[in-house]
C-alpha cells in the first residue's frame, strides 16, 4: 500500500527549573512562578501545595498563585504536555507557607479608670504565630511601656474618654484576628479651680478669716493649702473655709483644688497672704542711768524691735521726750523737779503692741549751786591768754570754763580772750547753772613820750609801765623819741614795731631782746649804736621787715684792714662800698683760697650772710694816728638759721651774720668741719729802733680761739674769750665743704664790746693750760697755749689744736706735734708730767728773745713748768723766772723743749724714783708711799682736772687719805718729792 505517512510527534521535553518565591504566607496572593519554555510542549501542568491555587496563567509556563488562609508548605512541580502525552516532570520547588497569627484571646485589665491615671496594665494570652501585638486604646490613652508585647502599661490623659481596648497578633505575614474589645470607663478629674476670694492681709494671731472658691466641676471634695502657721477652723474639704493665723504665722499663699475618686484637679492660682507679725519683745534699754535735774539731751535707745513700726516709751515723772518720739532712740529732758523712776519701751504696729522691755532704772540727782571764780591773769602780747581761778567747793567737785570739759583743777590757764560761761559739777555728775567770766584782749604797749626820751620811764608808755618780754611794743611818731640807756642793760619786747616817722635808738652796749618780729614801717628809724645787740627768740629768717641801722666803731689808720661781716640784708643789696664809701677804690677785698685776696673795684659786691670781707680804712685817714670809723649797716636785721657754704679743705673768711654777739664754742660744736677761729688784729704806730733812725711797725698777727683756749697777738693785746662781735669776720680752715650753720641759739646777750673777740661762757669743763709768750725788746710778740682737757687727744684735733698762720712779719712761735706747727695744742687727760713737748720758733731779726709764762690755770697753778734749751743745755723753771736767750735769723724746730720735771736728775734717776712711789686704794682710803725719798706734796684731781685735795709739807714717806669726799671714779694723784721729782698716778677710787 502506499505508505502511510506517519507523523511521530515527540513528547514534550523534560521540564527545567522552576523559579519563584519559596517562602510565602497563608493568605498571600499574586505569587508568580515560571519555568523555561519546554520544547514540544503545548501545555503545562502544575502541581501546588495544599491550599494554593492558580489565579492566572493556567497551562502556561508562568503562573500566579494565591495561598489560602489554611495553605500548607509543599512543593511546586511542572511538566510539559502535548497531544502525545506529558513530558518529564520538573524537580520540585520547595515552598514554605508561614501561618498568620492566631486569633487574639480575651484582654484582662482595669475596666474603670480616671482621667490622668497612669500605670494601668492590660494583657492578652500569648497569640500563636504572633511576633508582635497591635493594641487599640480609648481616646486620650497611651502606652507608656510594653508596646508590641502582649502586656502593656497605659496612662490616661486629663482629657481621656471612655472606649475599648483591643489587640491582635502580628508577624511577617500580617495580623491575626482582633480580640473582642475590653470596655473601658474613664471617669473625669475635677475641673480647674477658680479664683479664691478672701482677706489678703492679716496679722499673726488673727482668727475667723474666711476664704472661698466657686464650686469645682466633678469635685467631690476640696484640698486647701495655707501659709505656715495658718489652720482651717471650719469648712474643711469644702469650697469655703474659715482660717486662724497663729502667733508665729508667716506670709505665704493660699491655693485650692477639687478632689474626687480619681484625684485632684488643677490647682487654683495662689492668693498672696501678707501676715503682719506683732512686734518682737523689746530688748535692753541703754542710756544714762544717772542724770541731773534740768539735764537735757539725755539719750535712751533700744535695739530695733523686729516688726515694730512704732515705739511706746514710758519715762520717770518730770521727764519728757524732746526728739525721737515713736522711734527706738529718744532724747529726753529732765525738768528741774524730775524724780527718779524707770524707763520702758514696747514696739507697736498695725497688729498691736509687742512685749514691754525690762525696767531701766534712772536716778535723778539734784543740781549744785552756781560757782564763784575770778580772772587771775589777763592776756598780754607775749602770752595772749588768760587764767580763770575757781573758788574751791571741796572734794567731789570738778570745774569747767567751756561747759563741756571738766577738771578737778580750779585753775584754767591759756584761755583766749572772750566770755567764758563757767560751771561746776558735783560728784553725782550734775552741772550748775553758768556764770559769765570775761578774759580781756591784750593791749599793745605804745610809746607816748609824754615825759622825756627815757625808755625806762613808765609814764612814757600807754598803758603805763616799762615794756616787758610779754608786751607788743609800738614806737609812735611823737616829739620825744625813745632812747634805750644806760649802758650794759637788757631791754625787752615781745614784738617791736616802729611806726612811720617814729624812732628808737638802742644805746651802746645795750641789748634789745625781742621774742618775735621787728618791724620798721616806712620812714621809721631803729638805730643800734656801737656794741649794742639785737637778740630774737623766734627762728624764722623772714620774720623781720623794714630797715634798721646797725653801727660798729673801729679805731684805724689809713692802711689798716678790717675783716667785716654784715648783720643785715638789704634790697637790692648792701655792698662793701655802702659800708665804707671813702675807701680807695682798689682796697676792697674778698678771699678765695686758689688766688688769695681778690680786689673788688669800688666795693660793688653785695655783702652776703655769713661771708667775710676785707676793707681798708677810708682814704682820708692818717697813716700814723688812728681815728674812729663808724661802719653803718642799713637793712633788715638777719635772724634765724643761716648757712654759708665754704670752700672745702681751704681757708675761708666767714663772719658773724647777726646784729648780736655769737658764742664761738657753740658755733664750733655745731659745725664739725670748722676748727679754730683766727682773728686779724691791728698794731700800734711805728717806733724807732734804739740807736737807729729806722722805724718799725710791731707786726700784726692773728689772735686764735678754739676749745682749748685763745692766744693774743701782741703784748697786752686782747685775747679772744668766746664771743664774736656783730659785724666781725674771721678765718677758719674747714675740712669739708659742708655748710657752716649759724643759729639763734648761738647768739648771746651783750658781750659785744670787742670787735674781733669771743668769749667761752658755756664751757664748763675744767682745763689745765699754760700760756707762753715769745717776745723781744723791740715789740716782737707771739703767744702759744699748751692745754690738758677732756675731749682733746694727743693727735691733731680740729677743735682743740690751731696751726700757726705765720702772720707775724718778724717772729713765729709754736709747739710741734706730728710735724704740725701749733699756736694752740690741746692734750689728752690725764696729765702726764713725764711728757716733753718740742717748741719751735722763726725769726727774721737776730737778737735776744724771751720765753715767759703769761698765765696758767687748772693743775698748772701747782705744777712746775720747765724750758730746756738744747743749745745752751740750760733748764729754766718758767714758774719761777723767764728765760732769755740769743738767736740768729732762721727757723729753729729742735732747740727748745717744754717739760714738767727738772731733767738734771738724770733719766735713770727718774726711772728709779718712779718705781719707788706706790699709790693704792682700799675701802675708799688712798695710801701714798715713797720707799726712797721724802714726800713733799700730794694733790688729787678728778679726770676733768678739778682739784679735790692738796697737802703740802708732808715731810714723810707715807700719807693716808681716809675722808676724801668723792664718788666712785677715776682720780689722778700727783706726788712731788723733796727733790722736786713729780709723778702723777691714775687710780680707781671705790
Amino acid at each position: 500500500s502506499s505508505g502511510l505517512s506517519i507523523t511521530v510527534n515527540p513528547l514534550p521535553d523534560a521540564a527545567g527549573t522552576i523559579t519563584g518565591t519559596g517562602t510565602v504566607c497563608q493568605g498571600q496572593t499574586g505569587v508568580t512562578y515560571s519555568v523555561p519554555t519546554i520544547a514540544n510542549a503545548t501545555g503545562y501542568t502544575w502541581t501546588l501545595p495544599t491550599g494554593a491555587s492558580i489565579t492566572s496563567g493556567t497551562n502556561t509556563r508562568s503562573i500566579t498563585v494565591s495561598y489560602s488562609a489554611s495553605a500548607a508548605s509543599g512543593t511546586i512541580t511542572v511538566q510539559g504536555t502535548n497531544g502525545c502525552g506529558n513530558g518529564t516532570v520538573s524537580s520540585g520547588l520547595s515552598i514554605t507557607v508561614n501561618p498568620l497569627p492566631a486569633a487574639a484571646g480575651s484582654i484582662t485589665g482595669t475596666g474603670t479608670v480616671c482621667q490622668g491615671q497612669t500605670g494601668v496594665t492590660y494583657s492578652v494570652p500569648t497569640i500563636a504565630n504572633a511576633t508582635g501585638y497591635t493594641w487599640t486604646l480609648p481616646t486620650g490613652a497611651s502606652i507608656t511601656s510594653g508596646t508590641n508585647t502582649r502586656s502593656i502599661t497605659v496612662s490616661y490623659s486629663a482629657s481621656a474618654a471612655s472606649g475599648t481596648v483591643t489587640v491582635q497578633g502580628t508577624n511577617g505575614c500580617g495580623s491575626g484576628t482582633v480580640s473582642s474589645g475590653l470596655s473601658i470607663t474613664v471617669n473625669p478629674l475635677p475641673g480647674a479651680a477658680g479664683t479664691i476670694t478672701g482677706t489678703g492681709t492679716v496679722c499673726q494671731g488673727q482668727t475667723g478669716v474666711t476664704y472661698s472658691v466657686p464650686a469645682i466641676t466633678n469635685a467631690t471634695g476640696y484640698t486647701w493649702t495655707l501659709p505656715t502657721g495658718a489652720s482651717i477652723t471650719s469648712g474643711s474639704n469644702t469650697n469655703s473655709i474659715t482660717v486662724s493665723y497663729s502667733a508665729s504665722a508667716a506670709s505665704g499663699t493660699i491655693t485650692v483644688q477639687g478632689t474626687n475618686g480619681c484625684g485632684s484637679g488643677t490647682v487654683s492660682s495662689g492668693l498672696s497672704i501678707t501676715v503682719n507679725p506683732l512686734p518682737a519683745a523689746a530688748g535692753t534699754i541703754t542710756g544714762t542711768g544717772t542724770v541731773c535735774q534740768g539735764q537735757t539731751g539725755v539719750i535712751y535707745s533700744v535695739p530695733a524691735i523686729a516688726n515694730a513700726t512704732g515705739y511706746t516709751w514710758s519715762l520717770p515723772t518730770g521727764a519728757s521726750i524732746t526728739s525721737g518720739s515713736n522711734t527706738n532712740s529718744i532724747t529726753v529732758s529732765y525738768s528741774a523737779s524730775a524724780a527718779s523712776g524707770t524707763v520702758t519701751v514696747q514696739g507697736t504696729n498695725g497688729c498691736g503692741s509687742g512685749t514691754v522691755s525690762g525696767n531701766y532704772s534712772v536716778i535723778v540727782n539734784t543740781l549744785p549751786t552756781a560757782p564763784s571764780a575770778l580772772p587771775t591773769k589777763q592776756p598780754t602780747c607775749a602770752d595772749n591768754t588768760g587764767t580763770i581761778e575757781f573758788t574751791s567747793l571741796g572734794a567731789g567737785f570738778t570745774y569747767s570754763v567751756d561747759g563741756s570739759t571738766f577738771s578737778s583743777s580750779t585753775t584754767f590757764a591759756s584761755l583766749a580772750a572772750g566770755i567764758y560761761y563757767i560751771k561746776v559739777k558735783n560728784s553725782s555728775g550734775c552741772e550748775s547753772a553758768t556764770t559769765p567770766i570775761t578774759i580781756n584782749a591784750s593791749a599793745t604797749k605804745v610809746w607816748n613820750g609824754s615825759t622825756n626820751t627815757d625808755w625806762n620811764t613808765a609814764a612814757n608808755w600807754t598803758p603805763s609801765g616799762v615794756p616787758t618780754v610779754s608786751d607788743c611794743v609800738e614806737i609812735a611818731d611823737v616829739a620825744n623819741k625813745p632812747i634805750i640807756s644806760p649802758a650794759n642793760g637788757s631791754y625787752y619786747a615781745h614784738t617791736l614795731t616802729v611806726d612811720t616817722n617814729g624812732s628808737l635808738i638802742v644805746g651802746a652796749t645795750n641789748t634789745l631782746n625781742v621774742t618775735n618780729a621787728v618791724t620798721v614801717s616806712g620812714t621809721g628809724s631803729l638805730i643800734f649804736e656801737n656794741q649794742s645787740s639785737l637778740l630774737q627768740t623766734n627762728t624764722s629768717p623772714t620774720i623781720n621787715t623794714g630797715n634798721i641801722t646797725y653801727k660798729r666803731d673801729i679805731s684805724v689808720r689809713r692802711l689798716d684792714l678790717t675783716y667785716w661781716s654784715s648783720p643785715i640784708t638789704a634790697t637790692p643789696g648792701f655792698t662793701m662800698h655802702d659800708l665804707s664809701p671813702n675807701t680807695l677804690l682798689d682796697k676792697y677785698y674778698t678771699w678765695v683760697q686758689a688766688t688769695g685776696w681778690t680786689v673788688n673795684l669800688n666795693g660793688t659786691l653785695v655783702m652776703t650772710q655769713g661771708k667775710g670781707y676785707s676793707i681798708r680804712a677810708p682814704q682820708p685817714y692818717d697813716t700814723a694816728t688812728p681815728a674812729t670809723y663808724t661802719g653803718a649797716f642799713i637793712g633788715v636785721p638777719n635772724n634765724g638759721n643761716i648757712s654759708y657754704t665754704p670752700e672745702a679743705a681751704s681757708w675761708n673768711l666767714v663772719g658773724n651774720p647777726y646784729p648780736s654777739a655769737l658764742n664761738a664754742a657753740k658755733l664750733m660744736n655745731a659745725n664739725a668741719n670748722l676748727g679754730s677761729l683766727y682773728f686779724w688784729t691791728h698794731n700800734s704806730s711805728p717806733t724807732a729802733l734804739p740807736g737807729e733812725t729806722l722805724y718799725k711797725y710791731a707786726s700784726a698777727d692773728f689772735a686764735v680761739y678754739n676749745l682749748t683756749g685763745s692766744t693774743a697777738s701782741s703784748t697786752g693785746g686782747s685775747v679772744p674769750s668766746g664771743f664774736i662781735g656783730a659785724g666781725q669776720a674771721f678765718f677758719v680752715k674747714v675740712t669739708t665743704g659742708d655748710p657752716i650753720n649759724f643759729t639763734n641759739t648761738m647768739r648771746e646777750v651783750g658781750n659785744n664790746q670787742q670787735f674781733y673777740k669771743t668769749t667761752e661762757s658755756s664751757d664748763t669743763d675744767v682745763k689745765s693750760r699754760v700760756w707762753l709768750n715769745f717776745t723781744n725788746a723791740e715789740g716782737a710778740y707771739k703767744q702759744v697755749i699748751i692745754g690738758y682737757l677732756n675731749g682733746a687727744t694727743n693727735y691733731w684735733d680740729m677743735n682743740y689744736d690751731a696751726a700757726t698762720m705765720n702772720g707775724n712779719s718778724y717772729v713765729d712761735f709754736y709747739s710741734i706735734n706730728d710735724s704740725r706747727k701749733l699756736t694752740i695744742q690741746g692734750r689728752a687727760m690725764p696729765f702726764d708730767n713725764t711728757e716733753t713737748l718740742p717748741l719751735g720758733y722763726k725769726t727774721t731779726v737776730a737778737g735776744d728773745f724771751t720765753v715767759a709764762i703769761d698765765h696758767v690755770d687748772g693743775l698748772f697753778t701747782d705744777q712746775a713748768v720747765y724750758l730746756e734749751d738744747k743749745v745752751t743745755g740750760k733748764i729754766t723753771d718758767l714758774s719761777a723766772s723767764n728765760y732769755t736767750f740769743t738767736s740768729e735769723i732762721g727757723t729753729f724746730a729742735e732747740r727748745l723743749v717744754l717739760r714738767y720735771t727738772n731733767k738734771t736728775l738724770g733719766t735713770g734717776d727718774f726711772d728709779d724714783l718712779e718705781s719707788t712711789i706706790l699709790v693704792s686704794v682700799k675701802d675708799k682710803a688712798i695710801k701714798v708711799t715713797s720707799s726712797k725719798e721724802t714726800i713733799k706734796e700730794v694733790t688729787v684731781f678728778d679726770i676733768s682736772g678739778k682739784l679735790l685735795y692738796n697737802k703740802k709739807k708732808v715731810e714723810a714717806t707715807e700719807l693716808q687719805l681716809s675722808n676724801l669726799q668723792s664718788s666712785n671714779q677715776v682720780l689722778l694723784v700727783k706726788v712731788t718729792l723733796d727733790n722736786d721729782f713729780t709723778t702723777t698716778k691714775k687710780i680707781i677710787f671705790q
